[in-house]
């Protein structure tokens, strides 16, 4: 009769049960190097894209804080602030997103979607850096 037998069941059980619990620091770090990549792509995209008038709006992107939630962890990116002209005020978020998507008067500008598509490779591989030397240090 044959006998098998295994040796280190229990290091990979406890191995994969620390796969299954990534600590929030390391989430929020691989959500913060994405924001990184993107708001970079999204001030090269509206430079590109001549969505730049006093400069204001493509200057405010950046990225917010990490938010914590039961799904997960998420970072808006956005540009955030406003703008005086004319007597008026102007939300530097609202004028983004009329150059997004144009209005009756100007064709839409689609930066922040073309940005996202075109730098989300490069997101993911920041990300997945920071990742992989958690589990470096995992011995994964």
């Amino acid at each position: 009769m044959a006998k098998i037998s295994t040796d280190g069941l229990a290091s990979l059980k406890l191995s994969f049960e620390e796969l299954a619990s990534i600590p929030d620091s390391v989430l929020t770090n691989m959500v913060d190097a994405e924001a990184d990549v993107i708001v970079t792509a999204q001030k090269a995209k509206a430079r590109s894209m001549g969505v730049v008038d006093t400069g204001a709006m493509v200057a405010s992107i950046t990225k917010g804080k990490v938010s914590k939630s039961s799904d997960g962890v998420s970072i808006e990116v956005l540009p955030q602030g406003s703008v005086h002209r004319g007597g008026k005020t102007y939300s530097l978020s609202e004028r983004a997103f009329l150059n997004e998507f144009g209005t009756r008067h100007q064709a839409p500008r689609p930066f922040i979607k073309q940005a996202n598509e075109e730098s989300m490779d490069k997101a993911l591989s920041a990300a997945e850096k920071i990742y992989d030397n958690y589990l470096k240090t995992k011995n994964l």
